[in-house]
């Protein structure tokens, strides 16, 4: 690649970009990927890590630098920025319509760019890596690289498939990988998974000085409610002066409510999620931007990428999954170097939500991982400056301003939710210390039997436990020889049981959608196998008929529609399993306690005959 000397790239700087001076760590960077070198940059939030891929792609003659953008919004933003100070770039992405797409792929192919945006999924696709096999590459750039760790907080599978654009565009092309948030273990994962050569790691410090770091322990919604609000007075938000603040909730709904609340109480606030329509959310970020409003409610989806430079106040409304996304959005304050605060409200319930929503995701060991650390934070009575730095790799001895180092006394409330903790870990432990019996193992035994893969751990504990719950009466499993067998037993007893049986594979699970146990003496089978067939299929025919003649009848007598009195798949089901009493009727798929009073006696009279 060219050579540049330090004067030339300051030239350069002042004259693209307007800027009078490097920040630190950039122009190292910069340098390395100009001298063909392998770099991984690691700035915090607003560090200026896009400049040490723009620049170089600027100065670079007639080749272009691909750059892996994660978000479509992110890549127009920043085309936008880069055409306005006459740098020729364009995206590929799916916002476009086919002929936008064949202009954008036009001036790529003839080479008249120097930077083109693409998803990760467009730049591993056959035909893209078919055109850049073609083109003349400068080098690769890859933002928001923690997406490629499988360590990270936001992995993306298609982050992983990028190795297949290095090889199609040579070993020789370097690649400069950057983010803000990367623990050493991501770090490592990044460099393997590129295949980067003996790569440059660039990186600034974690710690910023400027920023205030503080939990606010809450005990109900109202709670946060008062607390926000006297948040926001007591740095003037109430007035026109002020800087700019936003309150990130963890859900679109959260955000409504929060948005009206404050609206309602007469301050400036606007509302920002990937719920509101792109000329809503445009609209809102220029109102943000000329200060028409000072209070942004936001999802995560408000930020990256965004430059303000005057924001003095970050909350967050709900506990984050982990501590790169509080990092990542914390850092959004005080961008201009002057004092702001960052601000998390504390409630057990929100941890219970967001641990829940990351169960049902995919990698959810390690997600709850980064969440049990977010976690640590909220409760450490250490610097929490130091605690976020030590977590990233970075030593540290104390900010001197978040309320840990301010206030060295006991915070009362963190304390009593510590003892409160512990007081139910105490009980779990308790209740899941039960010894069972050899009487009450071979009734769990009989109920893998009885239910061969059939239902999920917790069903399966509530027939133990004789539990009247939606799901047991739904299937009528009250009615089951084993309900309440082991009603004495806690629930946290029988679970850790079923988590030891699976551990010595005496349990297994089948299913992946919705997970069901089974025994390995017992296993799975299909349900219509339990159905009892006839051996005269012509018998069985007669039956059916004889079912829905009589239903026919009822329904002429009631003057209902025929499927109001029993649906054919009903009848059908009846003639299969023909039930001899009423309680067996009731189990059938289909019929109900109102339909098996109605009309119970009149099918069992029917399958007497048969």
């Amino acid at each position: 690649m060219e050579k540049f000397s330090l004067d030339s790239l300051q030239v350069s700087l002042e004259k693209i970009f307007g800027l009078k001076e490097f920040r630190e760590g950039q122009l190292e960077a910069i340098r390395c990927i100009l001298s063909g070198k392998d770099t991984l940059v690691l700035f915090p939030t607003g560090g200026g890590k896009s400049i040490t891929y723009q620049l170089p792609a600027a100065i670079s003659e007639d080749k272009t630098c691909i750059v892996i953008s994660p978000l479509i919004s992110l890549m127009k933003d920043q085309v936008d920025a880069l055409s306005a100070i006459g740098i020729p770039s364009t995206f590929i992405n799916s916002s476009q319509d086919e002929l936008e797409q064949m202009r954008s792929i036009s001036r790529f192919v003839t080479g008249k760019l120097k930077l083109v945006y693409v998803s990760p999924e467009k730049a591993t696709s056959e035909y893209f890596l078919k055109i850049v096999s073609q083109i003349s590459v400068s080098f690769i750039a890859i933002d928001e690289a923690h997406c490629i760790s499988q360590w990270g907080h936001d992995f993306r599978k298609e982050y992983r498939d990028l190795l297949k654009l290095r090889k199609v565009c040579g070993e020789k092309i370097p690649v400069i990988a950057v983010t803000a948030t990367a623990t050493e273990r991501v770090i490592s994962d990044i460099c393997e998974s590129l295949k980067m050569q003996d790569p440059k790691i660039v990186k600034r410090s974690f710690y910023r000085k400027n920023l205030s770091f503080k939990v606010e322990f809450t005990e109900s919604e109202r709670d946060k409610e008062i607390h926000l609000e006297e948040i926001l007075i007591k740095h003037n938000f109430n007035n026109k002066n002020s800087g700019k603040a936003i309150i990130y909730c963890a859900t679109r709904v959260q955000v409504d409510g929060v948005y009206e609340k404050l609206k309602n109480s007469g301050f400036r606030v606007g509302k920002y999620h990937a719920g509101r329509s792109a000329t809503a959310r445009e609209n809102m970020q220029n109102s943000y931007f000329t200060g028409k409003v000072n209070i942004l409610i936001a999802t995560n989806a408000f930020g990256m990428g965004v430059d303000y430079p005057d924001i003095r106040l970050v909350v967050h409304y709900q506990t984050p999954s982990s501590l790169e996304h509080y990092f990542q959005e914390s850092g959004r304050a005080g961008r201009d170097g002057k004092n702001s605060e960052c601000v998390l409200f504390f409630q057990n319930k929100d941890v219970s939500t967001q641990r829940f929503i990351l169960q049902k995701g995919s990698h959810n060991s390690r997600n709850l991982e980064l969440l049990t650390k977010m976690k640590e934070y909220s409760f450490t009575s250490i610097c929490r400056q130091k605690f976020l730095c030590n977590y990233f790799g970075e030593a540290l001895d104390k900010c001197d301003s978040c309320d840990n180092c301010k206030n060295k006394k006991s915070n009362y409330k963190r304390d009593l939710l510590i003892e409160k903790e512990e007081f139910i870990r105490n009980e779990k432990l308790k209740k899941s210390s039960h010894e069972f019996t050899n009487e009450e193992i071979e009734i769990i035994l009989n109920l893998f039997e009885f239910y061969p893969g059939f239902y999920g751990k917790n069903i399966l504990c509530q027939i133990l436990r004789g539990k009247k719950t939606k799901d047991i009466l739904k299937r009528k499993l009250e009615k089951s020889e084993l309900y309440g067998k082991l009603k004495n037993i806690p629930d946290e007893s029988i679970l850790l049981l079923f988590e030891k049986m699976l551990e010595k594979n005496e349990l297994k699970v089948a299913g992946k959608k919705y997970p069901k146990l089974y025994h390995i003496k017992f296993p799975p089978i299909d349900k219509s196998s339990l159905i009892k067939k006839t051996s005269v299929p012509k018998k069985s025919a007669t039956l059916l008929k004889e079912l829905k003649n009589y239903r026919d009848r009822e329904a002429r007598r009631l003057k209902w529609k025929k499927y109001m009195v029993f649906q054919n798949a009903v009848l059908k089901r009846i003639s299969e399993q023909k039930p001899e009493n009423k309680v067996e009727l009731l189990n059938i798929k289909g019929v109900g306690n109102s339909k098996a009073e109605k009309f119970g006696e009149g099918i069992l009279s029917i399958l007497e005959k048969f």
